[in-house]
């Protein structure tokens, strides 16, 4: 007797969105608890949970990035429990619009990253919906490879890629702090979104030219695009980070890392008078260890204004700039030499 065929799908009434997670460890503790509308699970306990889900995607040959890619077999997945209902609450996911989800778990990472190393990399994006009359799942590619990739080889050296350790408390203090932000609903055409998003996309690059332009685009957004002043921009990211993050010695580096923001806006990469000028920076692993530093000062200042934001009942960064010069040269005097003095502060 001929065996009778296999149905294609297992039938399921539940709709599951997910993506899966590169460049973490998180804390035991960290998996399976909810917090925000989302759930970190390892990739045998998904498996085993949503097991006709995954039957399905077998079934339909769903194909992702990580199905290609030898070797590289994501340890954990971020599961959707609660999606925003556009209402100011959360709903229970159930038949869900594709964009929101997507927008709700790149926001969900890019706080994240704003805690930690940020080479936390989200894969694809999968979602189904059961109003259909059979499952149909979506897959939405994120980041590019290089950031999947823990161990890229660049031109003379091995970037290795950080795993990036969550523990319960952080994630703890994480949401409740981002519950509060999101709770007070930011412009949508906000500088300080604006920077939020641009962030978020230098992350997911492996790219060296655009995480650079990108980051400092962010540093410009906040500290110098708003503040309604003619003068060198150079200038006033220099002297407003110093005093805002109170670390005297990055003059020289914001002034060069601007410099070769310009250099690539401009020209495209490193010409000839850039490699003389910024000759440090031509060794692609001294460009990347400074590129972990331009990043970190973009995650403290957004996260100076988030706060600012969390704080005040009328947010206005041009106020909040005007305030901060205030501080500047009540302190160090209107003069010329101002980044240098901020220096014995």
């Amino acid at each position: 007797m001929q065996d009778l065929p296999q149905p294609i799908f297992k039938l399921t009434q539940e709709t599951i969105a997910f993506a899966y997670l590169y460049n973490v460890n998180p804390d035991k503790e960290v998996l399976d608890i909810d917090f925000n509308g989302y759930k970190i699970l390892s990739i045998d306990l998904f498996k085993a949970r949503y097991a006709d889900h995954v039957y399905n995607m077998n079934a339909l040959q769903v194909s992702s990035i990580e199905s290609k890619i030898i070797g590289l077999v994501p340890e954990y997945v971020i599961v959707a429990t609660k999606l925003p209902n556009g209402k100011g609450g959360f709903d229970a996911v159930f038949d869900i619009d594709p964009n929101l989800v997507f927008w709700a778990f790149v926001n969900t990472i890019l706080y994240f990253r704003l805690y930690t190393s940020s080479d936390l990399q989200i894969g694809t994006f999968f979602i189904s919906y059961t109003g259909n009359t059979k499952p149909i799942y979506v897959n939405i590619p994120h980041t590019d490879f290089g950031c999947f990739v823990p161990k890229l080889q660049y031109v003379g050296f091995d970037l290795v890629r950080k795993p990036v350790s969550i523990t319960l408390e952080e994630t703890k203090q994480l949401v409740d702090f981002i519950s509060k932000f999101e709770g007070k609903k930011l412009s949508e055409d906000s500088e300080l979104l604006l920077a939020l998003q641009t962030f978020n996309r230098a992350c997911n690059t492996s790219d060296a030219f655009y995480k650079i332009t990108s980051f400092v685009t962010v540093l410009e957004c906040l500290l110098a695009s708003s503040d309604g002043k003619e003068g060198e921009i150079s200038f006033k990211l220099r002297t407003r980070l110093v005093y805002l993050l109170k670390k005297p010695g990055i003059t020289k580096f914001v002034r060069d890392i601007y410099g070769i923001r310009s250099v690539i806006a401009h020209v495209g990469g490193f010409n000839k008078r850039a490699k003389s000028d910024y000759a440090e920076f031509t060794d692609p692993k001294f460009l990347f260890e400074q590129i972990k530093i331009l990043e970190s000062l973009c995650q403290r200042t957004i996260l100076y204004f988030m706060h600012k934001f969390v704080e005040q009942d009328k947010f206005n960064i041009q106020n909040i700039i005007s305030e901060l010069d205030k501080e500047i040269f009540t302190k160090v005097g209107k003069t010329e030499d101002t980044v240098n003095n901020l220096t014995s502060l």
